[in-house]
């Protein structure tokens, strides 16, 4: 299982930020809004996942493309509780209120990820 959750995080991961990519593939960072390629960038957490080891579970949120957005290495490692704020106005004026009331409410819900979701998940990638 372990494997697999890494495969489904790093094209998880890829897919975010490439998505979020412009033409010529370049990003914004959701914190601090500087330009990057997006292969030099994170995927971050808007709402950080409540069990970091991938093996015990988590919650709803771990493969909720809207809590994700893609964020320079500094906000997401080192800047994180400055760049929040910022990334809080950004993805409420995107998403709405409603949205951001609900992923932190989702949040709160453990989920045990099965192999077969995160297969599904995996080759729903895959497919683009």
């Amino acid at each position: 299982m372990i494997k697999n959750k890494t495969t489904l995080w790093r094209n998880f991961s890829r897919a975010i930020r490439q998505k979020q990519a412009n033409h010529q593939g370049q990003v914004s960072c959701v914190s601090c809004g500087r330009v990057f390629n997006w292969q030099d960038t994170d995927c971050g957490h808007f709402f950080e996942n409540t069990e970091r080891k991938q093996d015990w579970g988590g919650n709803e949120l771990w493969y909720n493309e809207k809590n994700f957005g893609t964020q320079c290495p500094r906000c997401n490692r080192f800047a994180s509780a400055e760049g929040k704020q910022e990334w809080t106005a950004r993805f409420i004026a995107i998403h709405g209120q409603k949205v951001y009331d609900n992923l932190k409410s989702l949040r709160e819900i453990p989920k045990k990820w099965t192999p077969e979701e995160v297969n599904d998940i995996i080759n729903k990638i895959k497919k683009g």
